[in-house]
């Protein structure tokens, strides 16, 4: 047997209390709710938690743009200023041309270094020719701060170097735009156009920053990851300086392909860092400079956690909610448990016959009124017995048990049963001689011995019509075994009216004798009378000829006759005498009837007579029988 199968067996086998069910009703209907209550209120926090989240990223990515485009107009502005100091542009005709201003000029030196020492983020400023708007020209004037003057490695010996990792950044200066981007050496490089002719950018001014100077942008921003890209998505700056240094492209991530492809300057979306599975609520926004780009980004687990809180604080809440409501639901459920356990002690007792039980009504609920209701069932329960007790008395158990439960109605069935008819003999000259009161003690006496007997051999007593006995084998439950039942009924009752005549002879009285008749054959068992009035009896020609061979019993000499039918039905298991047919009032036909001597034993089929002194005597004339032959021997 499978586990799921042992588990259903053990649910099936265990005692469901009315307390267990209605604490299990109660938890079954707060959980859910509370459940439902916990659940909604964590998906409206979360979703309130993740607005607020995306309004945080918002305000940051838009504060943050600000701040950048604060930021570069100053740095612009300086590097452009310096830019100015260092070249000069006459106009010569038409074109205008650009020369060197004396360096070494002392008014020159000041202004330049007054605007250094102005802007301690500023580390050089190049002026570089565009070769007629293609990037990448030479340097024409340059200037350092004062960290990096005789620093080979950081001063004019990497100008070249600097003008080289510019050149795919400074065909956009070129074409007349800002440039914003970080070098290898950590420097944030802006260029902007110095000279533009006709249009296009002929000269440009290039100011080398400290990674610090941009970086302030980011600074005093909480809870969130902000970074800055350039127009083609590589990284500038981060809230992480070290990831800046990496200058790597971040167009693969969703919220930097939006940023670049979107027709509005913000936007908000969601998306998955695949490096570990993030889920990352971001928000970003054109800063307006140079196609720079601001983002911020917050993990979304942050909203859970959030929830998580309330959550926690909510199950806490709900598991004292519950708590309360199982110990109020126990003892409500022990005051409809204890009625309850008392009314099934009280059933117990009814069904094992004691009606006279009764129930104290404890409350004026429907449990006080069931336990009234329950007090006039028992008292209803002790009159139907005591009606019941008495009908029986006028009816066999089994009719009386099939009318009281109302299956028998008016009209009949038809039925194959065995008829048994008897009388006592001389009974109309007996009680001529006997006082009413003894007369009835009499038949009282016989019948209780009889009645007993039949009934011990499974027949029914339909009626009583004074000193006779009418009884029936089939009816109104037939076995393969009522004649032979019947028979053996008669018999008894042959050997139970010695015993009785015994006791009258003591009292000194007359002993009896008494006739009897079987029959077997189709009858209709039934009740019949009217609705008001009726009576459960068998009817037909079975019943006539049955009461027709106790009749004949006379005429023949003997207590008991059988007919054919009955005959055939036990052939083999009595001892019979055949006699001669006789014919009967009211018959067309001649009977044949057989006299019962006794039986043969079931396993030996060794003869056991059963003949008393009451059971054969000298035949008298009948007035039911209208002629018979002598006897012949089976």
């Amino acid at each position: 047997m499978g586990l799921i199968a042992r588990l259903r067996d053990k649910l099936q086998n265990l005692s469901w209390g009315v307390g267990l069910k209605l604490g299990l009703v109660i938890t079954g209907l707060l959980l859910p709710a509370v459940g439902s209550v916990v659940y909604l209120a964590n998906r409206l926090f979360i979703a309130d938690a993740t607005s607020t989240l995306y309004q945080i990223n918002s305000d940051a990515a838009q504060g943050i743009s600000l701040r950048t485009r604060e930021i570069l107009g100053r740095m612009l502005d300086r590097a452009s200023l310096v830019g100015s100091i260092l070249v000069k542009n006459p106009l010569h005709g038409s074109r205008p041309s650009v020369t060197v201003q004396d360096l070494t000029s002392p008014l020159v030196k000041a202004l330049v270094a007054e605007q250094f020492k102005s802007d301690a983020g500023l580390q050089a400023v190049l002026v570089s020719q565009m070769n007629s708007g293609v990037a990448g020209g030479p340097v024409l004037a340059d200037w350092y701060s004062a960290t990096l003057e005789g620093t080979p490695d950081r001063g004019k010996g990497q100008a070249a170097s600097w003008m080289e990792e510019l050149r795919p950044s400074l065909a956009n200066a070129a074409a007349g735009e800002w440039v914003v981007t970080t070098l290898s050496s950590s420097e944030v490089a802006i260029v902007s156009p110095l000279v533009v002719e006709k249009g296009v950018t002929t000269y440009g001014v290039i100011g080398l920053y400290s990674f610090k100077k941009l970086a302030a942008a980011l600074e005093g921003v909480e809870q969130v990851s902000a970074y800055i890209v350039d127009r083609e998505g590589r990284l500038l700056i981060h809230s992480d300086p070290a990831r800046a240094r990496l200058r790597e492209s971040l167009v693969h991530l969703p919220v930097v392909k939006d940023l670049l492809n979107a027709k509005v300057d913000n936007g908000q979306t969601r998306y998955l860092r695949k490096e570990d599975s993030v889920a990352l609520l971001a928000a970003y926004r054109s800063s307006g400079v140079a196609g720079l780009g601001v983002i911020s980004e917050i993990p979304e687990e942050k909203a859970f956690e959030l929830a998580g809180a309330v959550v926690r604080r909510s199950l806490i809440l709900a598991l004292i909610v519950l708590g309360v409501a199982i110990m109020v639901g126990s003892y409500f459920a022990r005051t409809l448990t204890r009625p309850v356990d008392e009314l099934a002690l009280a059933a117990q007792a009814v069904a094992k016959g004691d009606f006279g039980v009764q129930l104290i009504p404890r409350s004026r609920d429907e449990l006080g009124h069931l336990a009234e209701v329950f007090n006039v069932m028992t008292a209803g329960l002790i009159e139907r017995d005591k009606v019941k007790d008495v009908f029986k008395k006028f009816h066999n158990e089994e009719i009386a048990a099939k009318i009281l439960s109302g299956e028998v109605k008016l009209g009949g069935e038809k039925y194959e049963a065995v008829v048994f008819f008897s009388d006592i003999r001389g009974f109309t000259a007996l009680s001529e001689t006997m006082s009413p009161h003894d007369l009835v003690e009499m038949l009282n006496e016989y019948m209780s011995c009889m009645v007993r007997v039949i009934r011990e051999h499974q027949g029914v007593v339909d009626k009583f019509v004074g000193d006779a006995i009418m009884a029936i084998w089939g009816v109104p439950f037939s076995t393969e075994w009522d004649s032979m039942l019947a028979v053996r009924a008669c018999l008894s009752m042959r050997e139970e009216l010695v015993r009785l005549n015994e006791k009258r002879i003591a009292r000194g009285q007359v002993p009896l004798k008494i006739g009897m008749g079987l029959n077997m054959g189709p009858l209709i068992a039934g009740n019949i009378g009217s609705e008001e009035k009726m009576e459960f009896t068998v009817i037909g020609d079975t019943v006539n000829t049955a009461s027709r061979l106790e009749s004949m019993t006379k005429a023949y000499g003997t207590d008991l006759l059988i007919s054919e039918s009955v005959f055939k039905q036990t052939q083999g298991e009595f001892i019979v005498e055949t006699c001669a047919a006789g014919k009967v009032k009211g018959k067309s036909e001649a009977l044949q009837v057989y006299k019962v001597k006794g039986y043969y034993e079931a396993k030996t089929k060794n003869p056991v007579l059963i003949e008393t002194p009451y059971s054969s005597y000298a035949a008298e004339k009948s007035d039911k029988v209208e002629s018979s032959h002598e006897d012949k021997a089976a």
